[in-house]
C-alpha cells in the first residue's frame, strides 16, 4: 500500500459532542502535512459554550460560510475509498455523517431521527456518509503503546491527544523539508498536523509487535523496515 495517496488523516471541531451536534471545521490532510480539504463550515446549529471555550470558533466567523452540505461531493470525491486515520476517529466520522444529515432535517425530530434506521438509509442514499475504506484509531493505538490497565474495563485508558504528544515531546511538524511550530492545538488544522507526527513517532519508537492483532498489523502487514523506508520516502514528498 502506498501511505501517501490511501492515508488521510483528519480532524474536526464540532458545535459539542452529542449525536445532534455539527461539524464546524474539518481540516483532511495527506501525511506529507499537504491539505486536501480544510475547511470552516457554516451551521444553522448553536454552538455550546463549552465547545467554544476549547475551540474559540463563533457564530460570526462560521457566517459567511459554506455548510457540510455544499462541500458534500468534494469530500465524497476526497474521502471515498481512503484509509481515514485520526485521534478517536471515529467520533470525527460520525460526526461528518450526522452534520450532513441533521443539517436537512434541522425542523424535524433530530433525537428520533439519529437513533432511527431511516436517518442513516437517507444518508446512504444521499451519499451523505463517509465511504471510506477503512480506519486507524490513533487514540487506540497510544493507549496500547502507553499500556495503563484498566481492570474493571479490561481494556488500556484512552488519553487525550496533548498527553500523548507530551509522551513523545511532540512540539512541531515537518513539512517541505523542514520543522514547523505547532500552534492553536484544538484547531483542527493543528490537531491533524500533530496527529500525523504522533503517527510516524509510534511508527519509529512503539513496539507495534506487542499490540497483537490491532487494526495497525491489519491494514498495513509489514515489518518495522518497510515501514521505516516508506516514512523516509513521504518526508521527502
Amino acid at each position: 500500500m502506498n501511505l501517501l495517496n490511501n492515508v488521510l488523516v483528519l480532524d474536526s471541531e464540532t458545535t459539542g459532542i452529542c449525536k445532534k451536534d455539527q461539524v464546524i471545521q474539518l481540516s483532511v490532510l495527506k501525511l506529507n502535512h499537504n491539505p486536501v480539504f480544510n475547511e470552516y463550515l457554516n451551521t444553522e446549529a448553536e454552538i455550546h459554550p463549552k465547545a467554544q471555550e476549547v475551540h474559540g470558533i463563533t457564530k460570526e466567523m462560521l457566517s459567511n460560510k459554506k455548510s457540510i452540505l455544499d462541500h458534500a461531493d468534494d469530500l465524497v470525491s476526497i474521502l471515498k475509498d481512503k484509509v481515514l486515520m485520526g485521534y478517536n476517529v471515529k467520533f470525527d466520522i460520525d460526526r461528518i455523517n450526522a452534520s450532513g444529515a441533521l443539517y436537512l432535517y434541522e425542523e424535524a425530530k433530530l433525537e428520533e431521527l439519529i437513533t432511527s434506521d431511516k436517518t442513516f438509509a437517507f444518508m446512504h442514499q444521499h451519499g451523505l456518509t463517509v465511504p471510506y475504506k477503512s480506519s486507524i484509531d490513533l487514540m487506540a493505538a497510544f493507549a496500547a503503546h502507553n499500556a495503563e490497565w484498566i481492570e474493571t474495563k479490561k481494556c488500556w485508558k484512552n488519553k487525550k491527544l496533548s498527553f500523548a504528544l507530551d509522551a513523545f515531546g511532540i512540539s512541531s511538524y515537518f513539512q517541505d523539508g523542514d520543522w514547523h511550530e505547532l500552534t492553536e492545538l484544538h484547531n483542527s488544522l493543528a490537531d491533524t498536523r500533530a496527529t500525523i507526527e504522533l503517527f510516524f513517532s509510534l511508527l519509529t519508537y512503539a513496539d507495534v509487535t506487542a499490540w497483537g492483532n490491532t487494526p495497525v498489523h491489519e491494514l498495513f502487514d509489514m515489518t518495522k523496515v518497510a515501514f521505516e523506508g516508506e516514512v523516509a520516502s513521504i518526508r521527502l514528498e
